[in-house]
């Protein structure tokens, strides 16, 4: 060209072939350098053609043609409107009849089709197909470019359709596609594009009709297309993502991954061929993201998922605001964050999703086809929003677009199926928030038809069986027809058939297959439908990755699972898993989830639970906490709001029951009759919330007598067993609790109907009750009480023998619970003993005793061990006296059976203190572990700590569980001791020749107290000995222990003959000895731990006729203990001598309480801290003097060897574990001492010396020795000395003092202890002698006077009722101020 001059008049034509030139190598090697370069020559030449040169047309054409394609491979909009100027100024300038006129036509249609695609403008794909149309009119039938314009103008009709949804247009489109194939050589060039269009038109019309042979039909075109495009072509990549489409198609249709893993390949190779400027590259990774989205939909993987979002984005980031794609492109990131939400939870996930929905449903005109697609997309965002945060606008949102959404939709498009499946899915979330019936009755309506819209084969049709499955259930739970329970297996079962192994909706379907077997089992009882149940949703578990946003909804159904499985079986560590996946749940459950309420619920159901298996107060407060949470986070016109009520109210009457508050009661009634307000009458919940009602009413009859309480209960019982099936699981225990009422009704009214009803109830009850259920136990007990009532009311003995039948069975039905075995067992005993069957009597009370360590097991706190051994009060020393009258030469049998049901509370206590020197030194590493689980469970708690320590919402819970799992770890710890060899023995109680050692310093002498009989029985060196008190009976012990208040000289002359002289007689302790004094360690039980056996004795004037003036007396709560106090300390004993532990430390705390808040003034506590300052000094003691405030009390106990309190004592009546010193900031109470661990250095004494520290005035603790004295013990002092009753402040001074100073002259040995104390006695017996008889002879002076009153107690000398008492409480002296001094120790 260089060679041409400017003014040539053919340069503009060869400027145009050089352009040609330059084009055809662009079509070939697709370089931008030969397309620009095309473009140059092309606008030079029509430079130079002048606007009248007859090919001006002709160049215009060739250079739009140009800018045409230059748009097609860069996408700029400047191109594009460039080429339309071109040809419409061509076609401007010919002719209607010109021969080229519809080929020109062609080229602005194809131009205008590129615009509309760019812009979206109807009226641009409007123009074009008036082109297409026009071209084709004047193109000849036998026309070689016919067949082009054919597909022109299908593809006008095929944009036409995709942009306005008609059918009419689609089947035009199609219609052009074939024809113009038929009319193309199979050797022609452009008969694989030709191919390519026909294959677009037959996956339009699939996706608008539904019918698998457009689809396949489209595939096979694709294929072909394919196959006939060489490696190298230009159009290769767009055909690959063709297929790649139409392969993704298939798969979502058939579901096989064969056609998925095709679709990917495709995309990717697509991808791979397309530049990175290419206008089409935006489409082509929103493919690929396609394909990706739907393998992790098929496989669950979160790499695919990641990928599907990072080719999105990518996609979207190419794609220009105004592009017409771009909605569709907002559309698929939307769907890919919302997939990601629904994998990993992730809120930023759903809130960027929303928005992509909402900016794509924006864009996208009212009449677009996507346009119901798009709104239904939307309506998902707004539901998976509701699920997540419980917004109801949320909620009512989502279902307006579906609704919208279906009404776009025809009633033959194949996606017509899915959104009625969307909108029954929002209207069934509206019933589950509301309880519209009408919403549930519409959500399966929309399932139903779903449903029948989806072929048999369609791989959706397993999820929309599990809707409808889903909706029939829901229908069960509200209405309670079992057809719909059955309907929704059936729908389960079918769905999770058709789902494969490996698909990541396998593990939901599984979760809800589960669902449908617990319903089942809740109404049916079947345990093939529990296990079933429970083998559902632990594969469901499995298979859900911990990350995975519906972890914690599986793991609290398989919590539901194990909790049903519990109640059923009874198995601790059913009940157990169940607390550990709701747990679980709960930890995966953000605050603001509407699903945190339920899963509250079940952690406070599955505490309940543990409650009342375990009795631990600790569950139970945490279960309340649970409830009144989960009642505060629904909203009032929640659906649940009513059960949650009930559960809360189920709480409450729990801890009404454990702790007698009537305002527990009353909020237990008025949860209980709100629910049931709420509670629709149809209601399946309806007869269980009557039940929970008449149980409210119950108690409160029993508690205020109200006979119209008792007659609201039975009217609920009544018509809650009416509203239950027969066949119902629950039937017998509405039964049983109907039977209550009526027996209650017979107790209060003595009508025999009531008690044959009552017991009819009980029969019916026991009859529905499987032989393995846990309740069975209680349920035997129930008719047993009601055959027992008859047999008192009737005298018939068939009556009596079916009694001792039905607590015969309770009592060996291992399955059951253990203290509805263990009260079956007290009954049973009480029976046999009525009747003298003695030999019955003791096999029943060996079995029943056995039960009681069962019962308290280790991890259950002091107070949870007290409310416990409540139900065994007398069983221990019942036990050991029918044994006597069975084997009267079986002392130790009697001693045993008193260890093991005595002293519960302490012996658990001193068991986690135990020495286990010999487990040290030959299994250190176990020794190692058991200690650290053992002082878990012995470490200060949350609960006995004082209130302003502890953060108790937030503690209480974890307390509950670490001490409970602790308990569980040690139990085992110590079954697995016992089986290493010469550790058969550990921790249990002394064999028979063990308890002998007991007696090395002296003989051990329980006294055992019963209704049966009362003896002694004597540990001496030699051997054991009972010795039958047959003086003593218990109704004169009870009828004496009400005279405890002011105690007289008759009482200790009572106790001399019934006990104290029959006992050392039968020692040959016959008179004051000469010598050395011989020890006795008395071991009262029942009621006579209240007396002073030290005291005994006839104090008639020159009297030696006493305890006090033959042995020295020392206490303990059981012979157990003593020997383990005695091993602890030799342990430290030995250690102190081999350096082994830090050398003793000498301290001495006194603290005295001269003035107390609230309390009298004790005006001789500081002589007396005075006078012992000066005694423990001159023992080389450090005389350390704390702030009277129970913190630095307590610190200074920790590394002392003697604790001294003078000050007030406190006796709690109805806690004994909360008696007190009472310090200047609070008290310091049995619970806390218990706590203190001291054991490792056994500091050598503490002196309680206040009113009552070894008082227990509840007759329900008189053998727990849960007194203040104890507690020191517990503690780890080898020696205390405390009180029995109230002191006066005089004497208290002198005692102490007189016992400091024979510690001293016996260089503080064990036995100086004891052996002060006995002096002190001694010598404050023999002043009160003096000033007894100097009362009397001014008594009997002032009779013979007859001049003034009767002398009363103000007249005692130094001992007057003016010396105030060392407790909380004024009260007249007692004139035995001598008395109440008592010793514990070794």
């Amino acid at each position: 060209m260089s060679m041409i001059s400017d003014d040539y008049p053919e340069r503009a034509g060869r400027l145009r072939d050089l352009g040609a030139g330059y084009g055809d190598k662009y079509q070939r090697k697709r370089t931008e350098a030969d397309l620009d370069a095309a473009i140059l020559q092309l606008h030079e030449s029509l430079r130079l053609t002048s606007d009248d040169h007859p090919k001006r047309a002709g160049r215009l054409q060739n250079l739009g043609t140009g800018y045409g394609e230059r748009y097609r491979r860069k996408g700029s909009e400047a191109d594009l409107d460039a080429a339309i100027l071109q040809f419409q100024e061509s076609l401007r300038l010919t002719s209607d009849d010109h021969p080229k006129r519809a080929g020109w036509l062609q080229n602005l249609r194809i131009r205008y089709n590129d615009r509309y695609r760019r812009k979206g403008s109807k009226a641009d794909l409007d123009a074009a197909i008036l082109q297409f149309q026009e071209s084709l009119r004047l193109t000849p039938d036998d026309h070689p470019e016919r067949a082009g314009r054919l597909q022109n103008l299908g593809t006008g009709y095929g944009e036409r359709y995709r942009r306005k949804g008609s059918e009419a247009d689609l089947d035009a489109a199609i219609l052009q596609f074939q024809e113009s194939l038929r009319l193309t050589p199979d050797d022609h060039p452009k008969r694989a594009g030709r191919l390519q269009n026909l294959g677009i038109g037959y996956s339009d019309r699939y996706r608008r009709k539904g019918s698998e042979a457009d689809l396949d039909a489209a595939i096979l075109q694709f294929q072909e297309s394919l196959r006939l495009t060489p490696d190298d072509h230009p159009e290769r990549t767009g055909r690959l993502r063709d297929l790649g489409v139409g392969y993704g198609e298939r798969y979502r249709r058939k579901g096989s991954e064969a056609d998925l893993d095709a679709a990917i390949l495709q995309f990717q190779e697509s991808l791979r061929l397309t530049p990175d400027d290419h206008p089409e590259r935006a489409g082509r990774l929103r493919d690929l993201g396609t394909g990706y989205s739907d393998r992790y939909r098929r496989k669950g993987s979160k790499a695919d998922l990641d990928a599907a979002i990072l080719q999105f984005q990518e996609s979207l980031r190419l794609t220009s605001d105004d592009h017409p794609e771009r909605a569709g492109r907002l559309q698929n990131l939307g769907t890919g964050y919302g997939e990601r939400y629904r994998r990993k939870g992730f809120e930023a996930d759903l809130d960027a999703a929303i928005l992509q929905f909402q900016e794509s449903l924006r864009l996208t005109p009212d009449d677009h086809p996507e346009r119901a697609g798009r709104l239904q997309n939307l309506g998902t965002g707004y539901s998976d929003r509701y699920r997540r945060k419980g917004s109801k606008a949320d909620l009512d949102a989502a279902i307006l677009q579906f609704q919208e959404s279906l009404r776009l939709t025809s009633d033959d498009h194949p996606e017509r199926a899915g959104r009625l499946q969307n909108l029954g899915i929002g209207y069934s979330d509206r019933y589950r928030r509301k309880g519209s019936e009408a919403d549930l009755d519409a959500a399966i309506l929309q399932f139903q038809e779903s449903l029948r819209l989806t072929p048999d084969d369609h791989p959706e049709r397993a999820g929309r069986l599990r809707d409808l499955g889903v909706g029939y259930r829901d229908r069960y739970r509200r209405k309670g027809s079992e057809a719909d329970l059955d309907a929704a297996i059936l729908q389960f079962q079918e769905s999770l058939r058709l789902t494969p192994d490996d698909h990541p909706e396998s593990a939901g379907r599984l979760q809800n297959l589960g669902a449908g077997y617990s319903d089942r089992y809740q109404r049916k009882g079947s345990e093939a439908d529990l296990d079933a149940a429970i083998l559902q949703f632990q594969e469901s578990l499995r298979l859900t990755p911990d990350d995975h946003p519906e972890c914690a909804g599986r793991l609290r159904d398989l919590g539901v699972g194990y909790s049903d499985r519990y109640r059923r079986k009874g198995s601790e560590a059913d009940l157990d898993a169940a607390i550990q996946q709701y747990l679980e749940s709960l930890r995966l459950t953000p605050d603001d989830h509407p699903e945190c309420a339920g899963r509250l619920r079940d952690l406070g159901i599955g505490y309940h639970d543990r409650y009342q298996r375990k009795g631990t107060e600790a569950d139970l407060d945490a279960a309340i906490l649970q409830f009144q949470e989960s009642l505060r986070l629904t909203p009032d016109d929640h659906p649940e709001h009513a059960g949650r009520l009930q559960n809360l109210g189920t709480g409450y009457g729990e801890r009404y029951r454990r702790k007698g508050s009537e305002a527990d009661l009353d909020a237990a009634i008025l949860q209980f009759q709100e629910s049931l307000r709420l509670t629709p009458d149809d209601h399946p919940e309806c007869a269980s919330r009557l039940q929970n009602l008449g149980i409210g009413y119950i108690d409160r009859y029993r508690r205020k007598g109200s006979e119209a309480d008792l007659d609201a209960a039975i009217l609920q019982f009544q018509e809650s067993l009416r509203l239950t099936p027969d066949d119902h699981p629950e039937r017998a225990g509405r039964l049983r609790d109907l039977g209550i009422g009526y027996r209650d009704r017979y107790r209060r009214k003595g009508s025999e109907a009531d008690l044959d009803a009552a017991i009819q109830q009980y029969l019916e009850s026991l009859r529905l009750t499987p032989d393995d259920h846990p309740e069975r136990a209680g349920r035997l007990r129930d008719l047993g009480i009601g055959y027992h009532d008859r047999y008192q009311r009737k005298g018939t003995e068939t009556d009596l023998d079916a009694a001792i039948q039905q607590f015969q069975e309770s009592l060996n039905h291992h399955v059951s619970h253990t203290l509805d075995r263990l009260r079956s067992g007290v009954l049973l005993t009480r029976l046999y003993a009525e009747t003298k069957n003695w030999s019955l009597a003791y096999r029943t009370v060996c079995i029943t005793v056995s039960l009681i360590s069962l019962l308290t097991n280790r991890s259950l706190m002091t107070s949870d061990r007290q409310n416990l051994v409540t139900e065994v009060i007398g069983l221990a020393s019942d036990a050991a006296a029918i044994t006597l009258m069975v084997k009267k030469e079986s002392p130790y049998e009697a001693i045993r059976l008193l260890e093991l049901g005595r002293g519960i509370i302490t012996a658990s206590l001193n068991d986690l203190r135990a020495d286990i020197y010999d487990l040290q030194q030959k299994h250190s590493e176990l020794a190692e572990n058991y200690v650290s689980l053992r002082d878990q469970l012995d470490a200060p708690t949350a609960l006995t700590r004082r209130a302003e320590e502890v953060d108790l919402p937030t503690k209480l819970t974890h307390h509950a569980d670490q001490r409970h799992n602790t308990g569980q770890k040690l139990d085992q710890m110590i079954k697995d001791i016992r089986k290493l060899p010469g550790f058969e023995r550990f921790l249990l109680a002394p064999l028979e020749n063990e308890l002998t050692t007991a007696a090395a310093s002296g003989s051990v002498v329980v006294i055992n107290v019963s209704d049966y009989h009362c003896d002694a029985l004597i540990i001496e060196k030699h051997g054991l000995k009972a010795l039958p008190l047959p003086d003593l009976n218990s109704k004169d012990i009870r009828a004496r222990a009400a005279t405890l208040e002011k105690p007289e000289q008759q009482l200790l002359e009572w106790l001399w003959d019934t006990i104290g002289k029959p006992v050392l007689d039968a020692l040959g302790f016959v008179q004051t000895p000469s010598g050395s004094w011989p020890r006795i360690w008395w071991i009262p039980t029942g009621p006579l731990t209240k007396f002073p056996l030290h005291a005994a004795g006839d104090y008639s004037r020159g009297s030696r006729n006493t305890v006090l003036d033959r042995v020295i007396s020392s206490y303990s709560s059981s012979i157990r203990a003593l020997i383990q106090s005695r091993q602890r300390h030799l342990r430290v004993k030995v250690a102190l001598e081999a350096n082994k532990v830090a050398p003793e430390v000498r301290k001495a705390v006194l603290v005295g309480m001269e003035m107390t808040p609230e309390q009298s003034h004790l005006r001789h506590v500081r002589k007396e801290i005075d006078q012992l300052s000066y005694l423990c000094r001159s023992m080389q003691l450090d005389v350390i003097k704390p702030q009277t405030r129970r913190d630095e009390v307590l610190s200074a106990l920790r590394d002392c060897k003697i604790f001294h309190f003078a000050g007030h004592g406190l006796t709690d009546l109805s806690n004994p574990s909360e008696s007190s010193l009472i310090l200047s900031d609070g008290l310091l109470t049995v619970a806390s001492l218990f706590e203190l661990n001291l054991h490792n250095r056994a500091p050598f004494l503490a002196y309680l010396s206040a009113c009552g520290t070894g008082e227990v005035r509840r007759d329900d603790f008189m053998d727990e020795a849960l007194h203040l004295i104890s507690a020191c013990q517990l503690a780890g002092f080898r020696h205390v000395i405390g009180t029995l009753w109230r002191v006066n402040d005089q004497s208290c001074v002198k005692a102490a003092a007189l016992t400091y100073e024979r510690m001293k002259q016996g260089h503080m040995s064990d036995d100086s202890v004891a052996e002060g104390l006995h002096q002190a006695s001694r010598h404050l017996r023999n002043q009160w002698n003096l000033e007894s008889a100097a009362r009397a002879a001014k008594f009997r002076a002032t009779v013979r006077a007859k001049d003034g009153p009767v002398a009363t107690e103000q007249s005692r000398s130094n001992q007057a009722t003016t010396t105030e008492p060392r407790d909380g409480d004024l009260y007249e002296e007692l004139p035995l101020y001598w008395v109440p001094y008592v010793h514990f120790g070794i």
